[in-house]
């Protein structure tokens, strides 16, 4: 692994970081409201749609970030501006995903139903809807469960990325653009 260029492991590690915590977070989904006592091999091929799923964003973060970090100055191995870029677009990412699972779990265990596009009927009057949720859910704990995710899952990948920069430069050619090349392909394979 030592010869694959340090940006794509970068992407390819960020990936299945973030498949990994889609993945933990289904399965904490079944594990917390399996009320009806369905067996995990019964959900086998609901599991299976729901990894293929997760695959796809994890690939389109791969590819996002390989080609992204491709040109010269927002290569974050090469600028520090770069490194800062990417660190806040990763949290921006993290943030906004954790937000919709957390949201998701607080929707099922309110209504017993999945969060879906009919919650948009509820922008219809905001005041009304921000009073009912500050009513029916626990706000501040659900914000208080977003942000320590969300930092739990941005220091492991800012870890990663540390991880990544200490270790030595592999030599830059042909070798390194096919490999990066042959795992961008598969990325944008995954996602179609």
């Amino acid at each position: 692994m030592m010869n694959v260029p340090r940006l794509v492991r970068w992407s390819i590690g960020t990936g299945l970081i973030v498949w990994v915590t889609m993945t933990l977070l289904r399965l904490a989904f079944y594990t917390f409201f399996n009320k009806q006592g369905h067996s995990f091999g019964a959900l086998t091929d609901s599991f299976l749609l729901g990894a293929r799923f997760d695959l796809r964003v994890a690939a389109l973060v791969t590819l996002f970030m390989g080609l992204l970090s491709s040109i010269p100055f927002l290569n974050p191995f090469q600028s520090i501006r770069a490194t800062r870029f990417w660190h806040t677009i990763l949290f921006i990412f993290i943030v906004v995903l954790v937000f919709f699972y957390v949201i998701d779990f607080a929707h099922y265990a309110y209504l017993s139903q999945r969060l879906n596009a009919s919650v948009l009927n509820y922008l219809e009057d905001a005041g009304i809807s921000t009073d009912m949720v500050w009513q029916s859910y626990p706000v501040i704990r659900l914000f208080l469960l977003i942000g320590v995710l969300s930092w739990g899952i941005h220091w492991l990948l800012r870890r990663y990325f540390r991880k990544l920069s200490s270790q030595p430069v592999v030599s830059k050619g042909w070798r390194s653009f096919g490999m990066a090349l042959v795992t961008y392909l598969v990325a944008g394979g995954l996602i179609f």
